[in-house]
């Protein structure tokens, strides 16, 4: 038996020795629930080869989203060279997915040039390219949200100022222009625009004015002046939302109607002073959208505006809906537009879903959200045998079959065309196809038939409930009692409380059930059957104007539908979830009104409310809870929480909550349910297994105290276990580890040839690191070896003269005869020329990836050596044109001459130093542990 300090060490020894040699114990599925809320759209046109088959030119583009979602930013692109023109799956901005850390981005600018994408952030300004670690940040001043990059030049507003400065084409930096800012005769949240007929920029100031440049875009400078342009005098509107130039420079503006029945109105000026305005109610209810959008040419053109479009320049009588006249796939709703920056008849748009297409200006619509992971998961359920399964989602509704084979998820549904968010969901546990499911919005619905045909069970504006700005807080279908169905509402007004309602007969018919007089608002509902009856669990709020009304109630139903009700739990503190044990046991979560801390209460069956412990909690709420398999003993269970963006859980005798797995930083979790461990976020669905195989490395050779010769070739044996991925990265450190010699990437065979780097000094502290390419990597480090340098032959002492190698004679130290050409050894200065710095930048290029053994984007001297054996110092230096100790591809491109394509997969911008040597270092103790370790005698 360990002692407490022995017990210590081996907990430390076992942690860094899991962290050297193997994935983290949880596989984790992404889910394929696609979609999510669209703030912005954008496409920009690349790649261009003039051909005269086509009405247009031939190019790839790229259109991106930006999500409401830790998944903060999406492209998709069409390669118009193919046969049929198509947008591929969406993929993440690599450092705006959920790991980035931004959450949701409103709207955003793209330079087609260096394909670098400008965002405002709370944070201030940032831009960011399609290769991994190439975040910039411009200002940390709170910048406004719209930007303009036109002509090489990017635009934006600051504390009632233009600033406006040039993107570099071949890197993506941004240098402000001596002559910015220019100052606005006006502030105010501000849209800039780049008018297509004129050129000028125009900067509209929300529902205020419109302010012209007297230059056009790409030539303003500190002399450039603006002028007023006035909106309608007689609105007609409850606001005006957004502004733009058609091709023929006439003004739009889009706004919301006035009228009891919302419609869209726009008013359009072909006065350059905005002296005349006319304005058209578009017939098209709901809100203004984010932005307007022409597509065609002076003569004719479409208006998109939100899910409204004119097929004549805005005029009266050309508006209608979309889609207009032909088939759609979900609803369009009133978020941006956007035409594709090649084709004018593809037209990007937001629906209920997530991101809309249309190959024929919006005659016909389909969706394309393959690959975009924003959904916001806010319930899950499914059957006993967990092979069908429903979700509840702020975009729409999905049904999964055959979950547990060859899993098959639908497209989003909305019952009735009601639209979203859907908040709660429950499978009726005795229709075993999973087809009988309920879901929740402000309203409840059910189907019989796994969603082709839906009815509306209860809604919150409508007898029994009356409280129309409620909206469905919780859901619960009786496991035990057939029909038997529970719907909580919550009312989102400060002074109003939602309320329980029961059906006995699957939604036909409902009653009431008072909890308090004033009414409760209901966030968690679990069914469950006791010795006493059948049991409903009632999860609520805390209110401080109606305290006493907190905790759990339990509400029972005998075998007559006789329902009673009392406070079983009363404490100051809001239940967000709760979840029964197979066992009976019930555990609630929350968290603590006064504190924010969380809050956990468990019973076991017919037992009183104990608080288990919340040691190794973070101090925040808990938002969801469910019950599994305990990891340190499956054949009983554990409990699962949400808390921040980690799901703990408290393993059997434990006495503190351990991190089952901890998702990005900022990722908002909703939802828990078990088979695998499902967790739905805002950013999807996601399964966490932690019964799947431990993927593992171990390189075995070299093996310990070998003797590897520079230059020369030996193999390297490794084995793998478990999910490994294709390809393996094997980079050569020497101690104290912050040495990077060599990397390379090889296919995971198990062994490779490997050729040693000439030049490396005699030592006996080398080590070879093997990394898996995939997510999440596995990393091994191999036992210490030495390495021995070959020395050259010839011998001599003194100075001379002697001629080196090259052409021409050199001064040298050392005389005698050696191998090569010439007649001794030595450094000297010679009259031959090397190679040039472009020959030596081109080869550093073509061999850049191998040499990048640390991979963070920059060759340092002993890197660009691995594979340039002969590449000095001074040459070095002269490549390294910011002197910053570092090589990057845009460096050497500048120097060859060679421009990188638009939106490649370069590594020009990394993290920087202090991650590499935060990384190094844990690596260090881990690799020092196994050193020690392995030496040990026991």
């Amino acid at each position: 038996m360990f002692g407490w300090k022995n017990g210590v060490f081996a907990t430390l020894v076992v942690g860094l020795v899991a962290l050297a040699v193997q994935a983290q114990e949880v596989a984790v599925r992404t889910e394929a629930v696609y979609g999510g809320r669209i703030n912005w759209i954008e496409s920009v046109a690349l790649e261009s080869v003039s051909s005269g088959a086509k009405a247009y030119e031939t190019y790839t583009s790229y259109t991106f989203v930006s999500t409401e979602s830790a998944n903060s930013l999406f492209y998709t692109t069409i390669d118009f060279d193919a046969e049929t023109p198509a947008p591929a799956p969406f993929q993440p901005v690599p450092d705006l997915d959920s790991e980035g850390g931004f959450g949701s981005i409103g709207a955003f600018a793209v330079d087609a040039e260096s394909c670098r994408v400008f965002f405002a952030h709370t944070s201030g300004l940032w831009s960011a390219g399609l290769g991994a670690d190439s975040l910039v940040q411009i200002t940390a001043d709170p910048v406004s949200p719209s930007l303009l990059v036109a002509s090489g030049v990017l635009h934006y507003v600051l504390a009632g100022s233009l600033h406006f400065g040039t993107i570099n084409p071949d890197t993506g930096f941004f240098t402000e222009s001596a002559q910015s800012p220019v100052s606005l005769p006006a502030s105010g949240a501000s849209q800039l625009i780049r008018s297509p007929f004129d050129g000028h920029l125009y900067i509209y100031l929300a529902d205020d004015q419109i302010l012209r440049s007297s230059h056009p875009v790409g030539v303003i400078s500190d002399s450039t002046t603006f002028t007023s342009i006035a909106l309608p005098s007689a609105k007609q509107v409850g606001g005006w939302s957004t502004f733009n130039v058609g091709p023929d420079g006439r003004f739009f503006l889009g706004g919301t109607g006035t009228g009891a029945s919302t419609t869209k109105v726009v008013a359009y000026s072909d006065a350059m002073d905005g002296s005349t305005w006319v304005t058209v109610d578009t017939g098209v209810s709901g809100v203004g959208g984010t932005n307007l959008e022409t597509s065609g040419t002076v003569a004719a053109y479409d208006v998109f505006f939100g899910m409204a479009v004119s097929s004549n320049k805005g005029v009266e009588g050309s508006w209608s809906g979309l889609p207009r006249g032909g088939d759609f796939e979900t609803h369009p709703n009133d978020g941006p537009v956007r035409r594709d920056a090649i084709n004018p008849e593809f037209i990007y748009l937001t629906t209920d879903q997530g991101i809309g297409f249309s190959e024929d200006r919006g005659i016909n619509l389909r969706e394309i959200n393959d690959g975009v992971s924003a959904v916001q998961v806010n319930g899950i359920d499914m059957t006993a045998d967990k092979n069908v399964g429903w979700v509840a989602s702020k975009s729409g509704v999905r049904r999964v079959t055959d979950y547990r084979s060859d899993a098959v998820w639908s497209k989003a549904l909305f019952p009735l065309g009601d639209g979203s968010p859907y908040l709660a969901v429950a499978v009726d546990p005795f229709d075993t196809s999973g087809n009988t499911a309920y879901v929740g919005n402000v309203r409840v619905y059910g189907t019989g038939d796994g969603g082709g045909e839906w009815s509306r069970l209860l809604a919150a504006e409508e007898h029994p409930v009356n409280r129309p700005s409620a909206s469905v807080g919780a859901l619960a279908s009786s496991e035990t009692r057939e029909g038997l169905l529970a719907a909580g509402f919550v009312d989102s007004r400060s002074s109003a409380y939602g309320a329980l309602f029961l059906s006995q007969d699957r939604g036909d018919a409902w009653s009431e059930v008072v909890l308090e007089s004033a009414g409760v608002d209901i966030q968690a509902l679990a069914f469950t059957a006791e010795p006493a009856g059948e049991t409903l669990y009632v999860g609520v709020a805390y209110d401080a104007d109606a305290p006493s009304g907190a905790g759990v109630y339990r509400v029972r139903i005998d075998d007559e539908g006789v329902v009673t009700a009392v406070q079983d739990l009363a404490n100051a503190v809001s239940i967000t979830d709760l979840a029964i044990g197979d066992d009976g046991a019930v555990i609630a979560v929350g968290v603590d009104d006064s504190t924010q801390w969380p809050v956990i209460f468990s019973k076991v069956l017919g037992g009183s409310w104990e608080v288990p412990t919340i040691n190794g909690l973070p101090m925040q709420g808990v938002r969801a809870v469910t019950m599994g398999d305990d990891p340190a003993n499956t054949s009983r269970q554990a409990p699962y929480i949400a808390v921040g963006e980690s799901v703990y859980v408290l393993e059997g005798d434990a006495t503190a909550w351990r991190v089952y797995y901890a998702y990005p930083a900022g990722t908002r979790l909703n939802a828990l349910f078990w088979d695998e461990l499902l967790v739905g976020s805002d950013t999807g669905l996601t399964a966490l297994d932690a019964m799947g195989e431990t993927a593992m490395l171990q390189l075995t050779l070299p093996a310990a105290g070998d003797v590897v010769e520079a230059g020369s070739t030996t193999e390297i044996q490794w084995t793998s276990t478990g999910p490994i991925g294709d390809e393996i990265t094997v980079t050569l450190l020497q101690e104290p580890l912050d040495v990077v010699h060599q990397a390379f990437t090889v296919s995971n065979g198990g062994e490779t040839t490997w050729n040693v780097p000439a030049g490396l000094e005699t030592g006996d502290t080398y080590y070879l690191q093997l990394r898996d390419n995939s997510e999440p990597a596995v990393m091994a480090v191999g036992a210490s070896f030495s390495i021995q340098s070959v020395a050259g032959e010839g011998e001599g002492e003194g100075e001379g003269e002697g001629e080196g190698e090259g052409e021409g004679e050199g001064e040298g130290e050392g005389e005698g005869e050696g191998e090569g050409e010439g007649e001794g050894e030595g450094e000297g200065e010679g009259e031959g020329e090397g190679p040039s710095d472009v020959e030596n930048a081109r080869a550093l290029l073509t061999q850049f990836s191998q040499a990048d053994g640390n991979n963070d984007g920059r060759l340092s001297f002993v890197e660009s050596q691995s594979v340039m054996s002969g590449l000095t110092q001074a040459e070095f230096d002269r490549l390294d044109s910011n002197q910053d100790g570092g090589l990057t591809e845009s460096e050497l491109r500048a120097i060859t001459g060679d421009v990188a394509p638009g939106c490649t997969l370069g590594k020009d911008f990394r993290q920087g130093a202090h991650e590499q040597l935060s990384n190094l270092f844990l690596l260090g103790v881990s690799l020092l542990v196994l050193v020690v370790w392995g030496r040990r005698s026991w």
